[in-house]
């Protein structure tokens, strides 16, 4: 139940939480589907899920740049969830660096709450990052 938990730091509406956890599965993205998207359009916040993968140079860094331009395109981020997905040996440093220029490019009243996967498949040039935001819902 470690997932509910993070995500429960994250979203404090109940019927929100359960859609997220009940559409999350450990190995796959996140899917929701129309009618719970109806439901948490209905408690009066958006949800947004992004991911990015990348395999190379610089991946961790390439990765955050590519979440901060997706997330500078939605209005109103209240709270946003990150999952770092890497090499049990990654840098520390590294992410505190990512997390460093992810603090500065929002408001400093959005919510952040991160979490990392280790996956000893992957070598140090691979980085997978997943994003769930909330917003107002503002039409």
């Amino acid at each position: 139940m470690a997932e509910l938990n993070f995500i429960n730091n994250i979203v404090e509406n109940e019927k929100i939480v359960k859609i997220i956890f009940k559409n999350t599965d450990k190995n796959t993205d996140v899917q929701i589907s129309e009618d719970d998207k109806n439901t948490i359009l209905s408690q009066g916040v958006f949800a947004q899920t992004i991911e990015k993968e990348t395999i190379g140079n610089n991946p961790f860094d390439i990765c955050i740049t590519s979440i901060i331009n997706s997330i500078q395109n939605i209005n109103n981020v209240k709270s946003i969830a990150l999952r770092f997905e890497i090499n049990p040996n990654f840098e520390l440093a590294t992410i505190m660096e990512g997390m460093d220029i992810l603090y500065e490019a929002l408001d400093e009243e959005t919510d952040i709450c991160f979490a990392t996967l280790t996956n000893p498949s992957y070598n140090m040039n691979h980085v997978k990052i997943f994003a769930l935001t909330i917003s107002d819902n503002i039409n």
